[in-house]
């Protein structure tokens, strides 16, 4: 928005929105909850894998749908049970983003090779749609530059369906991009560091990651909810120690 007044105004609804939003779900006891499959959403839906950090700071994310589940994603978490396990992993990254002195805007890359149009509608029932929605409506402040590559003309559709629902600031954030050299260009462009994603993507990739939520936070969402877990939780990611595994 270039009119200031306007983009205030927006800004003031974006957050009244949230804190309502906020108040309706109790965010503040969203890491007390027990998530007995934190790992099986993990697994199936949301394999968010870090990759550094550029020099401004912001953190990289990759999500590759052919490394989703979504078959069976769909039939774990129907859409209320989902949308509370993705809330949950955001509160997640939140605290994990401060933790590793990251910019609390994110880089993610969400990557669409080899996705047929079967695969987006499983995507689509599986609750990918209902995801995106949550996280441009209520964490839009966490997105810097969000890149949709090696995407179809089917993935522009089902975006372009979905875009008047998506706010505005979070739409110019979003790139679609079908050309891989262009991809790679605009991605070293913002201070991606190639080098560290998959061969398939950066013909001299290493994938040298992490999960954006570790194996060991995992294992305290899995077990009986408390406060006393909530701060075994947030010591984990105070404390925690990216290993970079290769894959």
């Amino acid at each position: 928005v270039k009119n200031p007044e306007k983009r205030r105004l927006r800004i003031i609804q974006t957050l009244d929105d949230y804190i309502q939003w906020a108040d309706k779900i109790n965010i503040g006891t969203v890491l007390l909850r027990q998530y007995s499959l934190a790992g099986k959403f993990r697994e199936t839906l949301w394999p968010l894998k870090y990759f550094g950090k550029t020099d401004n700071g912001h953190a990289v994310f990759l999500l590759r749908l052919k490394e989703c589940k979504l078959k069976k994603a769909a039939s774990l978490f129907p859409s209320a049970l989902l949308l509370e396990y993705i809330t949950c992993t955001m509160e997640i990254m939140l605290h994990t983003l401060k933790s590793w002195k990251c910019n609390c805007r994110s880089i993610i890359i969400f990557d669409c090779m080899g996705m047929s149009m079967t695969d987006y509608y499983t995507a689509y029932k599986a609750g990918l749609s209902t995801i995106l929605s949550l996280l441009g409506e209520y964490y839009p402040e966490t997105l810097h530059k969000f890149y949709a590559i090696n995407a179809p003309s089917i993935f522009a559709w089902c975006y372009g369906v979905m875009k008047p629902f998506i706010q505005p600031d979070t739409v110019r954030k979003i790139n679609i991009i079908r050309n891989r050299k262009t991809a790679l260009s605009s991605l070293k462009a913002i201070g991606v560091d190639l080098q560290r994603l998959p061969q398939d993507i950066f013909d001299d990739g290493v994938n040298s990651y992490d999960y954006l939520v570790s194996d060991e936070v995992i294992q305290l969402l899995e077990n009986e909810e408390g406060t006393s877990r909530l701060s075994d939780i947030l010591e984990s990611i105070k404390t925690r120690q990216v290993t970079h595994r290769r894959g």
